[in-house]
């Protein structure tokens, strides 16, 4: 039976890439809600992201990425 919790190793990489979108939003001078206006996404859920959501989609991070001008490849590269 599958487990509800990820592996310690995606926990790691989630908060990886929540740390990598928020220092490129900060580098941009954009808040929160800024980023989640320019996606469609809403500030509370780039929060959520932020700090490593496992609930995180594939079509969010792609519009996150879009909206920082960073590739997706980018934000979720290996350490």
């Amino acid at each position: 039976m599958p487990s509800d919790t990820p592996p310690d190793w995606v926990t790691h990489r989630l908060r990886l890439l929540g740390r990598r979108i928020r220092v490129q939003r900060e580098a941009l001078g954009v808040s929160q809600d800024g980023l989640g206006e320019r996606t469609g996404l809403g500030g509370r859920r780039i929060d959520q992201v932020e700090q490593g959501a496992d609930d995180a989609t594939l079509d969010g991070l792609i519009l996150i990425g879009s909206a920082l001008d960073v590739p997706l490849a980018e934000l979720v590269a290996g350490d």
